[in-house]
């Protein structure tokens, strides 16, 4: 696995990157952090490491080890899993070339994994550090959010919802971190979307 990139933003304003994946739940431990982390092809260790600390289910971590999967969004108790393709297109060539990414997203932690190492993950976070609408920051309403589906989250199995109990019970969390992907889309992918 390439080294992975971590970055935490407090307040909007970026504190910290290059932090070992053992950090992660030391910057989430301040209420005003967000972090994210991209992994090109990760080791399984890795991400159960990342899983044990943003308590990620099982069923998503393997789809994100795996790959290879069809585009979706699965929505956990407290979190996302996205799965989705970029597409580069080589006018010297006229050839197509697409790369799988996965995505974990919670209320204040956003995970890449991809295998790809020619993906262009650079131009993300530059497109991300730009944006005045990238989710780098923690609204008062998202925390209250958070807290309140937690003590929810703990009386029923995390597991994707279908859609007949998505719309019954979906949290108020899940409904904003889908808000705040699409925010996040046209940063990953170059273009608008949601």
């Amino acid at each position: 696995m390439r080294t992975p990139k971590t970055r935490c933003y407090r307040n909007g304003d970026l504190v910290d990157e290059g932090f070992p994946l053992a950090d992660v739940s030391e910057h989430l431990a301040d209420e005003g952090c967000v972090v994210w982390v991209d992994l090109c092809s990760p080791e399984e260790a890795d991400l159960d490491l990342l899983a044990e600390e943003l308590g990620l289910h099982a069923l998503a971590v393997e789809d994100a080890l795996k790959l290879h999967q069809r585009p979706k969004l699965d929505r956990y108790s407290d979190h996302l899993f996205l799965s989705a393709y970029s597409i580069t297109f080589s006018p010297e060539t006229a050839s197509v070339e697409t790369s799988e990414i996965a995505a974990f997203i919670t209320e204040r932690a956003f995970v890449t994994v991809h295998k790809d190492p020619d993906f262009d993950v650079d131009a993300v976070v530059a497109r991300w550090d730009s944006s005045p609408t990238s989710p780098r920051t923690v609204s008062r309403s998202s925390c209250t959010d958070s807290s309140t589906s937690s003590s929810t989250a703990t009386s029923r199995p995390s597991r994707p919802l279908t859609n007949r109990s998505r719309s019954s019970r979906a949290s108020s969390s899940n409904r904003g971190a889908t808000r705040r992907l699409c925010s996040a889309a046209p940063l990953i992918s170059g273009r608008a979307s949601c």
